[in-house]
């Protein structure tokens, strides 16, 4: 084998004469066989040859070496050669040499080219605009290119007194950059460390440092590399940083939640909305599949809203439903598809709106019963815009005047045919200027028929969508002003009987003067009748408004108490057949079924209060419990101060029972706890006390509300006098209570302080 190879293979004696040499050595130095055979030695085939001698004592030493020399041919040539060799081994003791001579002609050629490489290397860098340099294994400075000195400020002449790239990097990141340099001289390439670079005049600047390793035959030398100035670099990161800080931090105190999903369905970044919706931190929704979590909508809608997406590249205001945990969301969506990193992804931001959808179901509702409401209302009710349009009418208005709906809403008065009479127009138009609302106003109008009504107008201003209009009722009272002209008549003509008579009997006798006083009497009680009739007017207008509302009261209650039975029925039918078909769950379901039964005995009271509200009866010698009536109004306002007022009782013992109207008496009291009510904004707290004084129950009523000042408090029991908002109150709540006690033969105190609170103080005789 050693024939074949292209390298010298020798081996030697002690004394190192040549016993064996390969083809290609006899080749290298020209020399015959039969000439190594005769004497030839190691020696003689090299110029170095004390440190051969050297080395092969070495090597008999069990020394490996590989040394260098300047080997000569038969013809005196010289030439370089690497020597490798061992020691030959017998019986533990070396006996001759083995080895292998390298000719190293071609690599030391090689070696010059690189070193002319280096050169114009050198010669390159000094163009580039950035520091070249170069440095020894230990750190000094050997090189730096123009650019290096004119960016650092060193000279040849700092290089030359030791240099050390440590002088050039802040001492702060010296740690760092002794492990890199360790890296490099163990063959790792530096792929870019960023560091602080001090200048010689002491000031800095951010850089990036690429650096290799210089090798001198195999071993590390030294290291070179290129450095960057990367100041506008850092600045322009950290520009970005604060700018992706900033969109960071917006988008985590978006109370919305916001999410960014890759196309594959991988959440790659939410913000504290979403996480909070999901219940989990985002760390552990990051990297998760939106199908990981429990919170879907429905699939058609999702790929339709996908499909959408990906086809406009958006979507904006695009209302879902999904789901959690069994709970039904209503969701606003608003998505684009966006690039990150140059990968497509999805940003998305999504609303909340279940809160609003159930306030807006709330409003339909509202808006339904109050419909229902005053479509029942007997008499006219429309609500117009600040251009006197139309924008509601009630059944009433439409059954009076035989319109279609549609027929009406944005017409005006005048457009409908309706005619008034200018001086009627003033008189509202002074009212409703100086008082700000109508009340009770007499006033005549032309139907489109050519008919002349007479009404009660009342209107207040009101404002809907943010837009000011007027909601307006007519009472008609043709037939009650027909009659009172027509008594009018009658009155004026008596007068001018009783006048002329009296011109023509004043010198009759007693007979005659008793006849006038008659006749005096009967003026009397036509105008007491008259007087009558007024107040008979006025109470069938509030007689009609509560009837229309007992009618819808005893409706619902009705309505409510069928289903109630239903529930209770079907309560106490699968209780029993647990108790017989599984008596081992009875004891611990019968928990459930109490809150249940809890439930219909509490919705069987308000049933309850709601037809002792409603009960229409005019007897008022049925047997009354003042302390049931004002707990079953209590129990009828519970919504309106529930987690806001508490209520106080103190309640007599063995308060008499006493003959009273019930139905009344539960309005007056509904009446005054609802003003206490509206009077506390926020929280607070009512009183209730009641007693015995004088034959008389004595009932107070206390409120820790706004009060009343001392000017208001004379004309609370006026009709529609309020301080309240529009919309808020009639003004006739304190005047019906009025005359509610008034009816049952008591009394009414109103103590109030502003900003303290209210007392009121009825009085009900117990034996009327």
């Amino acid at each position: 084998m050693a024939g074949l190879l292209p390298q010298t293979i020798y081996e030697a004696d002690i004394n190192g004469k040549i016993t064996y040499i390969n083809q290609a050595g006899l080749n290298y130095f020209q020399y015959s066989e039969q000439e190594f055979n005769q004497g030839i030695t190691l020696l003689s085939l090299v110029l170095e040859k004390e440190l051969l001698i050297l080395n092969i004592e070495k090597c008999l030493k069990g020394n490996l070496s590989g040394n260098q020399y300047t080997a000569l041919r038969k013809n005196g040539e010289k030439f370089p050669v690497q020597v490798y060799s061992s020691a030959i081994i017998e019986e533990g003791s070396p006996v001759g040499l083995r080895g292998i001579i390298i000719d190293m002609t071609d690599r030391i050629k090689a070696e010059e080219a690189l070193r002319e490489s280096e050169t114009k290397y050198k010669e390159m860098t000094l163009l580039l605009p950035q520091t070249v340099y170069e440095s020894d294994i230990k750190g000094h400075v050997t090189y730096i290119n123009k650019a290096g000195h004119e960016t650092l400020g060193f000279t040849e002449n700092d290089i030359k007194s030791g240099l050390s790239v440590f002088n050039v990097i802040v001492k702060e990141d010296h740690d760092r950059l002794k492990n890199a340099i360790a890296k490099i001289v163990g063959g790792e390439s530096s792929r870019g460390n960023q560091y602080t670079a001090a200048r010689k005049d002491g000031s800095t600047f951010p850089v990036q440092v690429y650096s290799s390793v210089i090798k001198k035959d195999g071993i590390p030398v030294g290291y070179r590399g290129i450095m960057f100035d990367i100041t506008d670099r850092v600045k322009a990161e950290e520009e970005i940083k604060q700018s992706n800080e900033l969109f960071k931090t917006l988008v985590d105190s978006n109370s919305n939640a916001i999410t960014l999903i890759g196309l594959d369905g991988h959440y790659i970044m939410v913000n504290n909305a979403f996480a909070n919706q999901i219940g989990l931190t985002k760390e552990k929704i990051i990297g998760k599949k939106t199908t990981d979590f429990d919170f879907y909508g429905n699939p058609d809608n999702n790929k339709k809203i996908l499909d959408e997406l990906f086809s406009k590249g958006y979507i904006g205001n695009h209302e879902i439903t999904a789901t959690r945990n069994g709970k039904t969301y209503n969701l606003l969506i608003y998505a684009s598809i966006v690039d990150i990193n140059n990968t497509k992804a999805i940003l998305s931001s999504i609303v909340d709106i279940t809160d609003r959808k159930k306030l807006e179901n709330k409003l339909k509702e509202s808006e339904t019963l109050f419909k229902l409401m005053v479509d029942m209302v007997p008499y006219s009710i429309v609500i117009s815009d600040s251009n006197n349009r139309y924008s509601f009418v009630n059944r009433a208005f439409l059954e009076k005047f035989q319109f279609e709906l549609n027929d009406v809403l944005g017409k005006t008065p005048d457009e409908l045919g309706f005619e008034v009479d200018n001086t009627s127009l003033q008189k509202y138009s002074k009212e409703l200027r100086n008082k700000g609302k109508v009340l009770n106003l007499e006033f005549p109008i032309l139907s489109p028929k050519k008919e002349k009504i007479y009404t009660l107008y009342s209107s207040q201003p009101i404002i809907i969508d943010d837009k000011p209009h007027i909601i307006s009722s007519t009472v008609n009272i043709t037939t009650q002003k027909l009659l009172e002209n027509q008594l009018k008549e009658y009155n004026q003509r008596l007068e001018y009987i009783v006048k002329e008579r009296t011109e023509e009997l004043q010198t009759a006798n007693e007979e005659l003067q008793s006849t006038n006083e008659e006749l005096y009497n009967q003026r009397e009680n036509l105008e007491l009748t008259l007087k009558k009739l007024k107040d008979a007017q006025e109470q069938l207008i509030q007689t009609e408004k509560m009837a229309s509302l007992g009618i819808l009261t005893a409706g619902v209650a009705h309505e409510i108490n069928n289903p109630i039975n239903y529930i209770y029925n079907g309560s106490m039918a699968i209780e029993n057949y647990i108790k017989e078909k599984f008596p081992d769950h009875a004891e611990s379901l019968k928990p459930l079924f109490n809150a249940i039964n809890t439930g219909i005995a509490r919705t069987t009271n308000i049933i309850k209060s709601l037809n002792n509200y409603s009960r229409t009866n005019e007897n008022t010698n049925s047997e009354c419990n003042i302390h049931d009536i004002i707990d079953n109004c209590l129990t009828m306002l519970f919504n309106q101060y529930k987690n806001r007022i508490q209520i106080f009782k103190k309640y007599a013992k063995d308060l008499p029972q006493f003959k009273a109207n019930e139905s009344t008496l539960h309005q007056l009291f509904i009446n005054v706890l609802t003003n206490a009510i509206q009077a506390i904004e926020g929280e607070g707290k009512i009183s209730i006390k009641t007693s015995i004084t004088n034959n008389n129950i004595e009932i107070h009523i206390t409120d820790t509300g706004k009060g009343i000042s001392t000017e208001n408090l004379k004309h609370i029991y006026d009709p529609f006098f309020t301080t309240k908002d529009p919309g808020k109150g009639t003004g006739l709540g304190l005047s019906i209570v009025q005359r509610i006690i008034q009816e049952h033969k008591g009394t009414i105190q109103c103590k109030s302080q502003l900003n303290k609170g209210t007392e009121i103080i009825v009085y009900l005789p117990i034996n009327m």
